[in-house]
Order: structure tokens, then sequence, then C-alpha cells
């Protein structure tokens, strides 16, 4: 396990959901899609 991959984890730990959004493309795709379509609706 690399320290310099912990330290990363550990000053995004208090945003896990972001982390992982970070670690799938494809779902940031995908939520920036939703949240262009929640607002052009809005």
């Amino acid at each position: 396990m690399r320290a310099s991959g912990w330290g990363v984890l550990s000053l995004l730990g208090r945003w896990p959901l972001t982390v992982y959004i970070l670690h799938q493309p494809l779902l940031f795709g995908a939520l920036a899609l939703v949240d262009a379509w929640y607002r052009s609706r809005a």
C-alpha cells in the first residue's frame, strides 16, 4: 500500500462520495447529465 495513496484518501476522507465519483468517470458523466437535465426542468 502506497503512503501517497493513503495521503490522498485521508485528505478526501471527509467526502467519500466525491472520492468514489473521482474514481468512476462514467458515473461522474451520468451525474453531470442528470444535473443538467434537472436544472433545465427547474
